[in-house]
């Protein structure tokens, strides 16, 4: 993150943000966009491929979420 923005942010900000994509299986909260890992290949990865890994953001998945 850039420095004017590490005030905002405890120090060990960098543990919780691992922490919550972890137990989220890195997809976005609000619409269930696959992240990209730490260390993912990303040279061939096209914004088509990353919408086809997408997974729909349903009530059932709400409910695994909250599991």
């Amino acid at each position: 993150m850039p420095s004017k923005y590490q005030s905002h942010y405890p120090e060990n900000w960098s543990n919780i943000a691992l922490e919550v994509k972890q137990s989220v299986g890195w997809r976005c909260s609000k619409c269930r966009f696959q992240c990209i890992r730490p260390g993912d290949d990303t040279k061939k990865l096209t914004c088509s491929l990353r919408i086809e890994q997408m997974q729909p953001y349903t009530e059932e998945t709400v409910e695994l979420d909250k599991q």
